[in-house]
């Protein structure tokens, strides 16, 4: 099933690949990570924003970086569901932190990209430090 799944993950339509990433990662397979994020490169809103909603289901140190990178977007849905998919993976890899998006000033509603700029800057460099290392 996996196989088929991966074969998706090159169609020609967009909603496709995302859609096999989708279940390729509540698999528990990274193949798809890549779809993802090319779909948060995507000029189109719809494309990010359903990228966003998929790595709500990814709880491993492989999405993080997506999730940062959602998170520095310009559409404030993005910004915001990227942020909930970066809290949920933080509680299941580092399960007795508690992770605070405000405390390092990030806030996905903020219409300035230079406050989310150095906020996020904290939280990669944070993350460059910290991530699990190994598989």
């Amino acid at each position: 099933e996996k196989d088929n799944l991966k074969k998706l993950l090159t169609h020609d339509k967009v909603e496709i690949r995302l859609r096999a990433a989708e279940v390729l990662l509540g698999l528990d397979e990274l193949s798809g990570l890549q779809v993802v994020k090319d779909a948060l490169s995507n000029s189109n809103a719809t494309w990010r924003r359903r990228a966003a909603t998929i790595l709500l289901t990814c709880r491993r140190k492989e999405g993080v970086d997506l999730m940062l990178q959602g998170m520095d977007d310009a559409d404030v849905q993005v910004r915001t569901t990227s942020s909930i998919a970066l809290a949920g993976a933080m509680s299941t890899l580092f399960p007795y932190v508690k992770f605070d998006l405000k405390k390092a000033g990030y806030d996905a509603t903020s219409e300035d990209p230079v406050l989310r700029g150095k906020a996020l800057e904290k939280l990669r460099n944070w993350w460059a430090q910290n991530q699990p290392k190994g598989g």
